[in-house]
């Protein structure tokens, strides 16, 4: 039998605690978001779920880019296809109400247009789980 030295066992759990909480939280595909190609390569975070509870963690879906210098066009769809949330802004928010009412959660569609920094029209969509 070899005997592992102290350090290692200690580095081993630690990086399985490590995995173990970050498989907790919400997955999030950056695929074609982060260094994507010419089209997405402005765009650095989209996250793919929201938790509006008030503690300050994940409260808002925020679209984070880097090189975008036009407006951005936000729309926030519910299950049934009808927009409850639009936004025009250099930086998109949502904080998961409508109309000043909490929506229930669940999943929600969120679509983007966008003029990306080599001025082509750029529209992209994806969901998003809200958890309340």
């Amino acid at each position: 039998m070899v005997e592992e030295h102290p350090l290692a066992v200690m580095f081993s759990k630690i990086l399985f605690i490590f995995v173990a909480l970050c498989s907790l939280s919400f997955p999030l595909d950056l695929s074609g978001f982060v260094g994507g190609d010419d089209e997405t390569s402005c765009l650095t975070y989209i996250p793919s779920a929201i938790s509006p509870n008030g503690d300050g963690i994940n409260d808002i879906f925020e679209v984070r880019h880097s090189c975008i210098t036009a407006e951005i066009e936000l729309g926030i769809y519910d299950s049934n296809g009808r927009m409850i949330y639009a936004s025009v802004s250099s930086r998109p928010m949502w904080n998961g109400m409508t109309n000043g009412v909490p929506v229930p959660a669940g999943s929600y569609t969120w679509q983007l247009k966008y003029r990306n920094h080599l001025g082509n029209t750029v529209e992209k969509k994806g969901q998003l789980v809200l958890v309340r």
